[in-house]
């Protein structure tokens, strides 16, 4: 009984490790608005466009119809091509694939050379011949594409079709094509934030320059004076105290006004908010453009890219709150390097001081004559999917624990 038990542990464990390609494209996210950007060809103006082998035409609960207006299918071309770019930059951990079918599981692609590219005009790097499976039938399952390794800092993806009949597809002399790819990623995307997800406990790690008199430092940042109301409208009170925010020092205009914060762990970032700096009825202080980089270590920092802050109308002066800011992460350069951060610095590309006789003062690098200043800034975990590697383990865990049980349980 004993060596029974061993058997079907080893073999649980076994079905296991080999079902870690399946994990991760389990695990993996649809990479959102993905577009196509060149085709060889299409069939039609209306059906077999290749706008359908991205758009979800067709597919319900994974599985796809053969329905011609919802696939694409090249016009009267058995090798070919179809360049797919993604919105921004991604790690594409898995693609998915729908191969052509409409009852002519032939037409369908077979011999595909994939390509990629970092960015959108950019020369393509070839990954390699890749076999897609056949499918045919009223209802395919699609399937990942067999040896396909994860890739990083993706922007545009290139399939190939070449070999004529037989070799570049499943043998038709007509024609090739797909019915819908999906591009799927592990890592982290940026979502909403939320009150349940706002990361506590933040602390200035670093700071450029601050004024000591009257104090508005940067601790006063992250440490909630000057927010009232509920989340997500909180407003930022115009007190007149400077307490209640940080403005870098008027005798540090030519130096770049910088904040690096500490998220206090790793995490894995989801969200920016930022209010400028308002004290009194006569100035209004905010950065208007940001430049964002995030690092582990607080050694090696990698740039997320530059964003554009709205401020405050000029017009209202006088107001008693005002609204914040949240930056889009989801343009950032590359949303992989949202993952596993702890600390993030913020530096000012330009700032606006705007004031009550109407003059817009504008400048670069936070030098001139317009101090930069935030009155709050909070930060958001995002939405994480678990590696790959790490479901794989558990459920390991899970069998082993499982068999061990069973054993100890029948040797009692």
């Amino acid at each position: 009984m004993i060596t029974k038990i061993r058997k079907l542990s080893v073999a649980a464990s076994l079905a296991c490790i080999f079902s870690l390609a399946s994990l991760q494209a389990a695990s993996a996210v649809d990479i959102p608005n993905v577009r196509v950007t060149d085709v060889s060809s299409q069939f039609g103006t209306t059906e077999r466009v290749s706008a359908n082998a991205v758009n979800g035409s067709g597919l319900s609960g994974g599985l796809h119809d053969q329905d011609p207006r919802n696939t694409w299918l090249m016009n009267g071309q058995i090798n070919g091509e179809i360049t797919f770019q993604l919105p921004q930059n991604y790690a594409v951990d898995n693609i998915r694939v729908w191969n052509y079918s409409e009852g002519l599981g032939e037409r369908g692609a077979k011999n595909v050379t994939i390509s990629t590219s970092t960015s959108d005009s950019g020369a393509f790097t070839s990954l390699g011949n890749f076999v897609f499976p056949l499918e045919s039938g009223d209802s395919t399952p699609g399937f990942s594409v067999p040896g396909w390794t994860s890739q990083a800092n993706v922007r545009r993806i290139k399939f190939e079709m070449a070999g004529g009949q037989n070799v570049a597809n499943y043998g038709d002399g007509f024609a090739t094509g797909l019915n819908e790819v999906r591009f799927q990623t592990n890592s982290a995307i940026p979502t909403a934030p939320t009150p349940n997800n706002l990361i506590n406990g933040v602390s200035v790690q670093a700071v450029s320059s601050q004024m000591t008199s009257p104090p508005r430092l940067a601790a006063n940042t992250v440490d909630g004076s000057g927010l009232s109301g509920v989340f997500p409208n909180q407003v930022h009170i115009n007190a007149g105290d400077p307490s209640l925010g940080w403005m870098n020092d008027f005798g540090n205009f030519g130096q770049q006004a910088t904040i690096t914060y500490n998220l206090g762990a790793l995490k894995n970032l989801g969200g920016i908010k930022i209010w400028g700096l308002m004290f009194g009825t006569d100035d209004y202080h905010m950065a208007t453009q940001l430049n964002v980089e995030v690092s582990a270590d607080n050694n090696t920092y990698s740039n997320l890219g530059d964003f554009t802050l709205t401020g405050r109308n000029p017009a209202v002066f006088g107001a008693t709150t005002y609204p914040g800011n949240f930056l889009d992460l989801s343009t950032a350069t590359n949303l992989s390097l949202l993952n596993d951060i702890q600390y993030v610095r913020l530096k000012a590309l330009s700032a606006q001081a705007d004031r009550p006789n109407g003059d817009t003062l504008i400048t670069t690098q936070g030098g001139g004559n317009v101090a930069v200043g935030f009155g709050e800034v909070q930060f958001f975990d995002a939405v994480v999917v678990p590696e790959p590697s790490t479901a794989a383990l558990a459920v390991l865990g899970v069998v082993g624990l499982t068999m061990l049980g069973g054993r100890r349980r029948r040797r009692a």
